[in-house]
């Protein structure tokens, strides 16, 4: 979960992973962030950069390559992750982003 450290029992108590997230990479972090926020944990931040990770992937599979099961098997994950997609944008409290509607609330 990108550059966070706690105390896993407390943090896990406080604000468990959401079952509901599927095939969700950009966005876990700052759902768990805004649980844990409003369940009141605090935040800090060092003022330097103190490591880095490489952001390419392009030297591993990650979990979105994982696809050799199917098109439709690939579109349930499309589906799964875009509700999820939906969720986060709720929690977040911006209902009129297009992603957080429902597909039969989308527009034609």
């Amino acid at each position: 979960a990108g550059f966070s450290f706690a105390r896993g029992d407390l943090a896990v108590a406080r604000a468990p992973y959401d079952p509901r997230l599927h095939h969700v990479f950009f966005g876990e972090e700052a759902g768990l962030a805004a649980r844990l926020w409003t369940r009141g944990a605090d935040f800090f931040a060092p003022a330097e950069v103190v490591f880095f990770h490489l952001w390419s992937r392009r030297h591993r599979p990650d979990f979105r390559a994982d696809g050799d099961d199917g098109p439709a098997a690939a579109a349930a994950r499309r589906r799964q992750r875009e509700a999820s997609e939906r969720r986060l944008m709720r929690l977040f409290h911006d209902p009129d982003c297009p992603r957080a509607r429902a597909p039969e609330e989308e527009e034609g």
